[in-house]
């Protein structure tokens, strides 16, 4: 859970300051609650406590039960302090967040809004007053955002999609979602109790073709096409997660999950060992931070099965189908096809780095000296110049992603202390399964295209490429077919001086 809410309404100023004063109060007791989560997850593990005993959980699938079962607790059931600790819990800092999303990214989905608005007709949600939409739950805002960014990557085939949904609530983004196409089928994993609440709710607003699975049964559950997750694969135990990805995530080619990365379980799934998981299952994708941001760190992770997603853009080739533009992804192999008839690659490919053994990662560095007394970094050219811990910690994480293999680094740059940067790498990272090799440029008055072009296809041949913004790096990633591409994507400025903080990443399984 992203939030806690406090259970009454009040004027929204004393009613955001007292919520931030909870979230705060939260946040210092995790760290005393983290042993008594070790032990509870000791006892889950030995079949000793079914996650249904844990009280927290209890008093929610009691209030879901309750509202499936009697009209008068389904009535509030949106207002329940149980039921709010884990869904409808969204401040309205966040609607207006979203809506903002919405406006900037999906302004068609705004024509709907009515249709929308009829999520809030059950369960008394709290709702606000936004300018233009008028009153909405922030939640609702969510999904209709959620939604907006299923449409913009699947497009017309998310009308012929089977989707399962882990941890599906009362339904919501179910409903939104028939709103703007027609599923072949959606499922709902969840709790008993949960799924009983989902069913009453979406028989009310007569959508059709769900199924609910309860979460004690999701082994061979059969096949799905999209698997999405609003926070609940994050928040599971370890052994929960474990069941879930082999039942539900793994077999299923395209997926959409936010995580929130709670830390209160022990051994859970990092970031880089779900990006490992889905490289070895040959999906392609991205991991980037959530916007809105709703949370720290939280982070959207969408893939794709690679043989699926280049199927439909030949099916679509073939049929002359007028959405091909905006469903093309121009960073895959049609695009790639097309941009390398035009440039002509002035001279072979030296093979020697990629002769190498193991996982080849190429680093373009370019340019200034990091360790000149005299250099500073400019906040307005940051993610094109980022600093040299940015290339340390995707060092560090490639290092975690690729394991028990070797790593040949090679850097592309046109900074005179290379031997120094190479050395500083080695000594931070401690992996003697790296090792290094570089080419330094010397700065010319004029751009050498030949050579532009080069080293751009060169860079192009490696596995994985730490990039930047600078035009050189983005000529590369679409030359390439990387497995693992990482982008800085914002920085923030420490006592240390500026460091890049968020970073998007796309990846792409052999």
């Amino acid at each position: 859970m992203n939030q806690l809410l406090l259970p009454f309404q009040c004027n929204f100023g004393v009613y955001d300051r007292l919520n931030i004063i909870a979230f705060q109060a939260y946040n210092e007791l995790i760290m005393h609650k983290r042993f008594a989560f070790f032990l509870l997850s000791i006892l889950l593990q030995m079949h000793l406590l079914h996650a249904t005993d844990i009280p927290l959980i209890k008093a929610y699938s009691s209030v879901c039960q309750q509202a499936a079962d009697s009209d008068l607790v389904f009535s509030q059931f949106k207002r329940n302090p149980n039921y709010t600790a884990f869904v409808e819990h969204l401040s309205y800092l966040d609607g207006i967040n979203y809506l903002k999303v919405i406006k900037e990214e999906y302004p068609d989905l705004l024509k709907r809004t009515d249709q929308f608005r009829q999520n809030d007709l059950y369960g008394n949600p709290q709702v606000f007053n936004y300018k233009e939409i008028g009153k909405f739950s922030p939640t609702t805002l969510r999904y209709v955002k959620v939604a907006g960014d299923l449409k913009r990557e699947f497009g017309a085939n998310l009308s012929n999609m089977h989707i399962v949904e882990i941890g599906g609530g009362y339904g919501g983004q179910c409903k939104i979602l028939a709103d703007i196409c027609d599923f072949a089928s959606y499922t709902l994993i969840d709790l008993p109790a949960c799924n009983a609440l989902s069913k009453k709710y979406l028989e009310l607003m007569g959508i059709k073709n769900v199924h609910f699975i309860d979460n004690t049964a999701i082994h061979d559950i059969g096949q799905y096409d999209l698997v999405i997750s609003n926070f609940a694969f994050s928040e599971f135990s370890p052994q929960e997660q474990i069941v879930y990805w082999e039942n539900v995530i793994q077999p299923t080619p395209n997926g959409y999950m936010t995580l929130n990365f709670p830390h209160i379980w022990p051994e859970t799934f990092t970031l880089d060992d779900m990006l490992a998981k889905l490289l070895a299952s040959a999906r392609q994708g991205k991991i980037e931070p959530e916007i809105p941001q709703t949370g720290g760190d939280n982070q959207l992770m969408l893939w794709k099965s690679t043989m699926e997603s280049t199927a439909i853009k030949h099916s679509l080739i073939a049929q002359g189908n007028p959405e091909l533009n905006s469903l093309m992804d121009w960073n895959g192999p049609l695009f790639h096809k097309a941009l390398i008839n035009r440039l002509n690659q002035q001279e072979p490919i030296d093979d020697y780095a990629l002769s190498q053994k193991g996982v080849t990662i190429a680093l373009h560095i370019p340019g200034g000296d990091f360790f000149s007394p005299g250099y500073n970094l400019n906040n307005d050219n940051l993610l094109e110049f980022p600093p040299v811990d940015y290339y340390t910690m995707q060092l560090k994480r490639l290092s975690e992603i690729f394991t028990d293999t070797q790593l040949f680094i090679y850097i592309l740059t046109k900074n005179p202390n290379i031997e120094q940067i190479t050395t500083t790498f080695a000594k931070a990272l401690l992996n003697p399964k790296m090792t290094f090799g570089w080419k330094v440029h010397v700065p010319v008055p004029t751009i050498d295209i030949t050579r532009l072009i080069n080293e751009a296809f060169f860079m192009a041949k490696f596995d994985c490429f730490i990039r930047t913004e600078s035009n050189f790096s983005k000529l590369v990633e679409i030359l390439g077919a990387h497995q693992v591409v990482i982008t800085p994507k914002h920085f923030t400025t420490t006592a240390n001086g500026p460091t890049i903080d968020q970073v998007t990443i796309k990846f792409r399984g052999p």
